[in-house]
This record gives C-alpha cells, structure tokens and sequence, in this order.
C-alpha cells in the first residue's frame, strides 16, 4: 500500500488552493468569506478522518496479510505432516499385512506338521499293514513290497506342499474376511457416532 501522506496530495493542494482563494477574496465577493471558511474547515476535517480511516484501513492489511501468510504456513506443514503420517500408514498397514502374513504361514505350516504326523502314522499303522498283508496273498518279491512302502511314503511327503499352500490360502481369505467384518462394524460404529 502506498504511504497515506502520498495518497492525500491532490486532497492537500485543493485544500491549500482553497485558503488561499478565501485569503485572496475580499468580504465584498459573491461568495461569502463566513461560507467558504466553513467549506474549507468541514473539508479538512473530511480529509483528516479520511486519512486516519485509510492509516487504519492499511494497518488492518497488513495484519490481515500477516495473518494470511501465517495461515498458508501453517497450511503447507499441516499438509507435508499429512503426507508424512500418510506413508507411515502405509508402511505401517504393510507391515501389518506382512506380519499378518507371517503368522498365517507359521499357524498353516503348523497344521501341515499335525497333518504330515497324522499321514505317517495312518501309513505307517493302517497302510503298512495292508500292504505287506496284500503282497503276501499276492507273492510279490519283498523288494517290490519295499519299493510300494517307498512310493505311497513319498507321495504321501508330496502331498505336504498342497496341502500347506491350501491350508495358507483358507486361512489368508479367513484374515480377510475378518479384516472386512471389522471395517464394516467400523463404518456403522463411526456413522452411529455422526448420526448422534
């Protein structure tokens, strides 16, 4: 803004003009001396509020400017935090959802191990058995009755790795189901609360 003593020089020559006229003029002119010396004093009490109101008016602006200053600051950290504690979240639900992950793996690994005990001992109580009783009606060669053990025992030890990876997969849908279940409890909860 420019300084208030600049922007009242027109308002400053008139009113000098005008004392000066009133100074030039005798009492016999047509207009009265009493009138002009009235006009010029209204005017330069005019001018005199309207230079405070304009000093006031600039201070209030600045202030203002200060304050808008401030607020767009204030804006922009508000903005980078936001952003910062966006990629902590980020990394924070990855790291969740890895762990998360991880305990699913462990719990379905864990399940495989029951199982794989399990399958040894039904191949080794129920299946064994069976085997070395058929191949004796049968009259195979124990060798063959060895390498059969071998085969179903082998299968049995493939058999492991599917039945991890499916054990995995029911309980990563289970987790997620879950998770949903959660998030949706969390949505009515939280419009429940709007609402009241």
């Amino acid at each position: 803004m420019a300084n208030s003593s600049n922007v009242f020089t027109r308002e400053f020559k008139a009113l000098n003009q005008a004392k000066e006229i009133l100074e030039q003029t005798v009492e016999s002119d047509s207009i009265s001396r009493q009138d002009f010396e009235e006009l010029c004093k209204h005017y330069e009490s005019l001018l005199g509020d309207t230079r405070v109101i304009t000093n006031i008016s600039d201070r209030l602006q600045n202030k203002l400017n200060r304050a808008n200053d401030t607020l767009s600051e204030r804006s922009e950290e508000i903005k980078k935090i936001n952003e910062q504690l966006n990629e902590q979240n980020l990394l924070l639900q990855n790291t969740i959802d890895e762990l998360t992950k991880t305990r699913l793996s462990r719990r379905a690994a864990t399940i495989t191990i029951i199982a794989a005990m399990l399958l040894f001992i039904v191949s080794e109580g129920l299946l064994e058995p069976f085997i070395e009783t058929q191949a004796q009606r049968s009259e195979l060669p124990p060798t063959y009755v060895s390498w059969i053990s071998f085969g179903l025992k082998g299968f049995i030890a493939l058999l492991l790795k599917p039945i991890e990876y499916l054990i995995d997969r029911y309980l990563q849908r289970e987790a997620i189901r879950n998770q949903e279940k959660q998030e949706v409890s969390q949505k009515i909860q939280d419009n429940t609360t709007t609402a009241e």
